[in-house]
């Protein structure tokens, strides 16, 4: 039998394979409860081959993610493709079919490269359609600002057919969704403040008209350990981290210090918190004097503070990080408290230890090398003032149990 043909030379056999999910499809169409309970997932999706090249950042994944997060739909996937039409095709077929939201930006302008429109319309089985008022809306953008409408210009009008179009105040692109019972997919422009006046205006409404009260909020809760590594954080909390779902846990390991983040979904700020509040009590129990607390202050700002308390002022002498750790010292601590900073190779780090003592004229010295452990440090106090280099492997430095100390000498003035 011959297959008919859609837009763009697709046969109708592939088309189906990457059509939008139907009311009566089983497997894409659970259960209106099931539906209801289940929180929502969102894709975001950036396009345009100078993203792959490098000479752009995308920005525009990180901004939408926030967006979303604040409407209590949690990014799941970020993908990024260049200007490839059967990559295109690809992109946004898994997007929505992995995820009921899905945003795109990118590949909506009048240029034989911007394949968005086309490869849309691809993936899902449709046509593309002029439409003449959007046309319109180009144009009179256009001449607006003084420019002459070029043909190319209208290759803007075309959507594909039974998406939901409108025009962009702030481009020349019109933006278009495209909409099935339990998912939305969103197509916007590349340019970050196209695309964020049109997220506020356009896309957050539409979220909440089409999802209602299953959205509400993410909200990422964040505690600091200083003085372990992320392995020894993940034994401590090694239970809590497979167990817990909502909150969803999970370790990000820095040079100074290991981030333990609750990730919750909930009606309100005030319900995230109160969901959140037994696990992050129960994670500060176990790390215990190395945990910061919820403030989500650096090692740095905590030692800032305890010294602008007690009056006292620090010389750092840095052989560690070559000036790493003092740059962030000296931005992190009040200027009154900071005498200066020294750094210098770690084979001269007794030598600037004395400099800083010496020259500086401090209360304190806080040193920043490779020293061999000594132990578990003594009191409450000790995680404001020791950091750990997690598995040395920002600083280079051979041999396990290192300790970075900070404010080493005369530590027992910045106790409780």
């Amino acid at each position: 039998m011959q297959e008919k043909l859609t837009s763009g030379g697709q046969t109708a056999r592939t088309a189906q394979r990457h059509a939008m999910p139907r009311p009566n499809s089983a497997a894409a169409a659970p259960s209106r409860r099931a539906a209801a309970d289940r929180p929502l997932r969102a894709a975001v999706l950036t396009t345009g081959s100078e993203l792959m090249l490098g000479a752009m950042t995308d920005t525009n994944s990180a901004w939408l993610s926030a967006r979303l997060a604040a409407k209590g739909v949690e990014t799941v996937v970020h993908q990024s493709a260049g200007d490839d039409l059967e990559l295109l095709v690809e992109l946004f077929a898994d997007g929505l079919r992995r995820c009921e939201v899905v945003v795109a930006t990118g590949g909506l302008g009048p240029t034989e490269d911007d394949l968005t429109r086309l490869a849309a319309a691809r993936a899902f089985g449709r046509k593309l359609r002029f439409r003449p008022e959007l046309a319109a809306e180009t144009a009179a953008y256009m001449s607006r600002r003084g420019f002459a409408v070029t043909a190319n210009n209208f290759r803007q009008a075309w959507t594909p057919d039974g998406a939901l179009a409108a025009p962009n105040p702030w481009g020349t692109a019109p933006v278009f969704c495209l909409e099935a019972p339990d998912r939305l997919m969103f197509f916007l422009p590349g340019v970050p403040q196209e695309m964020k006046n049109l997220t506020r205006s356009w896309v957050e409404p539409k979220l909440e008209a089409k999802f209602g009260q299953r959205l509400g909020v993410v909200k990422t809760f964040v505690l600091r350990a200083v003085g372990l590594g992320e392995s020894a954080v993940d034994a401590l909390l090694s239970d809590l981290l497979t167990a817990s779902e909502n909150p969803r846990l999970g370790l990000l390991a820095g040079s100074f210090e290991t981030k333990v983040t609750a990730v919750v979904r909930a009606r309100s700020d005030e319900e995230a918190r109160r969901l959140a509040e037994p696990l992050l009590a129960e994670m500060e129990r176990r790390l215990g004097p190395n945990c910061l607390g919820r403030r989500g202050q650096t090692i740095f700002e905590a030692v800032g503070e305890l010294l602008a308390a007690r009056g006292l002022r620090l010389a750092l002498a840095d052989s560690l990080t070559e000036g790493r750790a003092a740059a962030l010292f000296s931005q992190a601590t009040p200027p009154a408290q900071l005498a200066g900073a020294i750094s210098a190779p770690p084979e001269r780090g007794g030598a600037i230890e004395r400099l800083a003592a010496e020259e500086l004229g401090a209360d304190l010295v806080g040193i920043l090398s490779l020293r061999p452990a000594e132990g578990p440090a003594e009191g409450p106090t000790a995680s404001a003032v020791i950091l750990a280099a997690p598995g040395l492997s920002s600083t280079k430095a051979p041999g396990p149990g290192g300790l970075v100390e900070v404010v080493r000498q005369e530590r027992r003035l910045l106790g409780a």
